[in-house]
């Protein structure tokens, strides 16, 4: 049995036809049925089955497809690893590289390898295409590719984001723009804009994220490319042009502060450099490598979303229900929707390959509206805290399930104390049980509505206290006229009103604090046919709390969006939970189903409220997109 003789058989195994084995073996028909008897001879079995002009492979075919596989690419390793000792240079690793990374950061790494072991050469092959940097790594010319762009999903290539890479604008630091630290895609479009070529990743990146909001390179009518790193330099340190480039591109410029950088708001999270390996590889010297691999520092950075290029025709509608207004959401619509983050994560291929997507948000001061939009499926995503999140999981239609589906938390306050009573400084009023006889206005079906219930139920004053309904326009701002005696609210409104020293809170020892919890519901039906749409926009999700953990001026570039200090927000909200402050929110995903029955327990036994107790968690709670969300 000879090594030629299994290159035609799998051949024939790969194509299940003569004919079109011997033309990709570039032989004749004849030949190849010839190799195929002179193997079955010596083998003393058939090795296909033959139906008129069709074949199949026998069992024993099978095993021998996995089997000369084997040896096949043993004969190409040792092949290669001779035609390395002819060359005396197994000590010597080869790494192909993206134009951009080459130039600049993958230089460094390169310097502290030479030094440290010099035993071992190091080779840089730069590639301005990235396929042809992804054939190099399959045909083992290189050991190692490093890329701004993920290469092909190939079975034979096995990939890591190894860094981060951040994409900003770069202008000079005498210009006027240079005072501003943020800028949206919107404020550049007539300003004269520097790109690098296609060559370059950053180029097709900009373009690629064009293409995800529905924009085009038309859209800035005063693009000017230029073909290399020093142009771009020369560019933006002579004339009066914003350059989009990735942090290494200009390293040294924006060190020495001749450049200064801005982010672009929808590129705030950071992309990634991939390292790419052949699932194995034929470099003997696998010591080296290593060694080589040993010098990047491990990084931790949300993953970064497959690049693409497509061609749009579909359309899917997108309903969000969000509230921009309450801090402890904040990280599931207002940062996702300012920094278009759900574009970024999108499933673009397969049967998602061909779709453009209109994504409509519709912001609310309140959980309830969203809450019954869910059910009467005018929204697809909806976030909501603890209480009209409950709401939305009623049963509908005497029915036993409910049209909704919890999918995540977003964040939680495990002491409960996200809501509050408040009431005028000048009042009287010192205790919710000196509620007795008066009227408390409030959002009804918020979080705020749950918990007076529970606190009025516990004190026994449910029948001696009246609730009054706030309308939208006195949401915000609570007022000092006698519409009613106090307010409920939930973070930040009365955080907002007591900023203002116009109110109080009342005190009392005795307030039902159940843990606090917001969390995602979508819409059962959507969530069953775009399953992969609510996986995107969780990882979306998480993108955002990682930015909101990472970014420094998060909290103040927040406030603008919001108008709420600085200070409020983070009173509120943190990324790490501070036990001493019982209305800290904290961001967690996690979904907490004894917290969600508790609440359900205590409500329940409220008037008007039993239909709570037909909710069944066990169908309604579906964790595993959330699951899927952080393992991809």
């Amino acid at each position: 049995m000879e090594i030629y003789q299994l290159k035609v058989f799998l051949a024939v195994a790969h194509c299940l036809n003569f004919t079109e084995a011997a033309e990709s073996l570039n032989l004749t028909q004849p030949a190849v049925s010839a190799k195929i008897k002179s193997l079955e001879s010596e083998l003393k079995c058939s090795l296909f089955h033959r139906l008129g002009r069709q074949i199949q492979l026998t069992k024993i075919g099978q095993y021998l497809v996995k089997e000369a596989e084997k040896l096949v690419n043993l004969e190409v390793e040792i092949s290669y690893k001779i035609e390395k000792f002819k060359q005396d240079d197994l000590n010597q690793i080869t790494i192909g590289a993206s134009l951009g990374l080459a130039e600049n950061w993958l230089a460094k790494f390169i310097y502290q390898y030479r030094k440290k072991y010099s035993q071992f050469k190091v080779k840089l092959e730069v590639f301005d295409d990235n396929q042809l940097l992804e054939k190099a790594l399959e045909a083992n010319k290189i050991d190692l590719a490093f890329s701004e762009i993920p290469l092909n999903h190939s079975s034979k290539i096995q990939q890591q984001q190894i860094a981060g890479i951040q994409y900003i604008l770069l202008v000079r630091s005498s210009s006027p723009l240079a005072q501003k630290n943020w800028q949206t895609l919107a404020e550049i479009t007539q300003k004269p804009l520097l790109l690098l070529s296609n060559n370059f990743a950053s180029r097709q990146i900009f373009e690629s994220r064009l293409g995800e909001l529905n924009l085009k390179l038309a859209d800035f009518p005063h693009i000017e490319t230029v073909e290399t790193i020093g142009l771009m330099r020369t560019y933006l340190t002579e004339g009066d042009y914003i350059g989009f480039a990735s942090n290494l591109e200009l390293q040294t410029e924006l060190d020495s502060q001749i450049l200064t950088s801005i982010t672009l708001q929808e590129f705030a999270l950071p992309g990634s450099i991939y390292l790419c390996q052949t699932t194995k590889t034929a470099n003997s010297n696998t010591t080296a490598i290593e060694q080589f691999l040993a010098l990047f520092p491990p990084v931790t950075i949300p993953q970064s979303p497959t690049f693409i290029n497509r061609n749009l025709e579909e359309t899917i509608t997108i309903n969000l229900g969000v509230q921009n207004s309450t801090i402890p959401a904040i990280s599931a619509g207002l940062i996702i929707q300012r920094l278009r983050l759900l574009e970024q994560f999108l499933p673009r291929t397969g049967r998602y390959e061909r779709v453009k997507y209109n994504i409509q948000w519709h912001n609310f001061l309140s959980g309830m509206p969203i809450a019954e939009a869910l059910q009467n499926q005018s929204l697809d995503i909806g976030i909501l805290g603890d209480y009209p999140l409950l709401q939305s999981a009623i049963p509908q239609d005497n029915s036993d399930s409910s049209h909704t589906q919890l999918v995540s938390f977003v964040s939680i306050n495990p002491n409960g104390g996200g809501n509050a009573v408040i009431v005028p400084q000048t009042s009287e009023l010192e205790t919710v049980e000196d509620l007795r006889g008066k009227t408390v206005a409030l959002p009804f079906g918020s979080s705020a509505h749950g918990m007076l219930l529970r606190t009025l139920s516990h004190l026994d004053l449910l029948s001696e206290v009246k609730l009054l309904p706030l309308k939208n326009s006195q949401l915000k701002t609570p007022t000092n006229a006698k519409l009613a005696a106090g307010y409920a609210y939930f973070s930040p409104f009365h955080q907002l009103a007591s900023d203002r020293g116009n109110f109080k809170y009342l005190a009392n020892d005795n307030f039902s604090q159940l843990p606090g919890f917001y969390g995602v519901v979508v819409s059962q039906s959507f969530a069953q046919q775009y399953p992969e749409i609510i996986v995107s926009y969780l990882q979306a999700l998480l993108a955002a709390q990682y930015w909101l953990k990472n970014t420094p001026s998060a909290f103040s570039l927040i406030s603008k969006w919001t108008k709420i200090k600085p200070q409020i927000f983070a009173s509120i909200l943190s990324s790490n939970h501070d036990p001493v402050r019982s209305s800290l929110f904290i961001n967690d995903r996690k979904i907490r189903p004894d917290w969600i029955q508790e609440h359900i327990t205590q409500l329940q036994t409220i008037p008007h409220l039993q239909s709570l107790g037909d909710i069944k968690l066990d169908s309604w709670i579906e964790p595993e997109f959330v699951q899927f969300a952080s393992q991809n």
